[in-house]
């Protein structure tokens, strides 16, 4: 898109026009390149409208960083690599992961480790909490469950561990 021009024209009733409009300020809005290639940024409204809920955007760029790509979390909401179709699968997995673990007793600092290892094809969430209370890389204290080490670690150790098949 450098120096260059784009011509767009949009049929329709007044209404129609200015939704498409704003729809396409957004999805300009939401792309640029940058000096690494070709990122793109995503609104924390858009992910959390369809990840079905409000989800920790840093853990949504540790199962992007899992998964290959380049993702970091900006004041607008997550700028990546990725299309917004894995955005989209990988929130998604994010959310039903903290679901399922709502009411387990971890702390958010093992939910956000076990959502994104869940997220990047290590499996279920629950198991992946007993597997990590029952190697150390989790522990009991005061109630609740807290890490052993920092939590993108412990994502990338469960992934790790279940990738190898223990």
């Amino acid at each position: 898109m450098e120096g260059g021009t784009v011509k767009i024209t949009v049929y329709g009733s007044e209404a129609e026009i200015k939704e498409t409009i704003r729809r396409i300020k957004q999805i300009l809005e939401e792309y640029k390149t940058t000096e690494k290639g070709r990122s793109r940024i995503y609104t924390w409204r858009r992910i959390y409208r369809d990840a079905g809920g409000a989800i920790p955007l840093d853990a949504l760029a540790q199962v992007l960083h899992l998964q290959g790509h380049q993702a970091k979390v900006t004041g607008e909401g997550l700028e990546t690599t990725a299309t917004y179709e894995h955005v989209t699968a990988a929130a998604q997995a994010v959310w039903e992961a903290l679901t399922a673990l709502a009411g387990a007793g971890a702390s958010r600092s093992v939910k956000k480790a076990i959502a994104a290892a869940h997220a990047a094809g290590a499996g279920d969430p629950q198991e992946l909490l007993e597997e990590a209370l029952a190697t150390g890389l989790a522990r009991e204290e005061g109630g609740r469950i807290i890490p052993a080490m920092d939590w993108r670690r412990l994502s990338e150790t469960l992934l790790s561990r279940r990738r190898q098949g223990g």
